[in-house]
């Protein structure tokens, strides 16, 4: 449980606060609250929990996309791609096809287009 810190219960991907609220969220609830979990989640993610920030950003990038601010989707996401590396996770990789699927309705913005592009490098890697 050494792993459980105030960044894990804010965000991160094992079905915490943050994570509990995004399926709410998508449905267009909660979506401050869900944003701010997330956004705290990442800020207190030491470089020794890369993976879990590189997750929780992951998520935020893939909330903004969903509710429909994709230039700061693309912002966090791209911060996500640096975090994320040449890490193998499945769930990590999981997260990033859901980014991308989400950026879909947002293909006419360049910025989200190549965020798609990068994503799909980096699971193919």
């Amino acid at each position: 449980m050494t792993y459980y810190d105030a960044a894990q219960h804010q965000g991160a991907p094992r079905g915490d606060t943050g994570h509990a609220l995004y399926d709410i969220a998508v449905g267009g609830y909660l979506q401050p609250a869900a944003v701010e979990r997330f956004d705290t989640a990442v800020k207190l993610h030491t470089d020794a929990y890369v993976r879990s920030r590189a997750m929780s950003r992951t998520k935020l990038a893939a909330l903004h996309m969903a509710i429909g601010d994709p230039r700061e989707a693309v912002a966090v996401g791209s911060l996500a791609l640096e975090d994320v590396g040449q890490m193998r996770s499945r769930r990590a990789a999981d997260g990033l096809r859901e980014l991308a699927t989400l950026g879909y309705r947002h293909r006419a913005t360049p910025e989200v287009t190549e965020l798609r592009e990068r994503i799909k490098e980096t699971i193919n890697a």
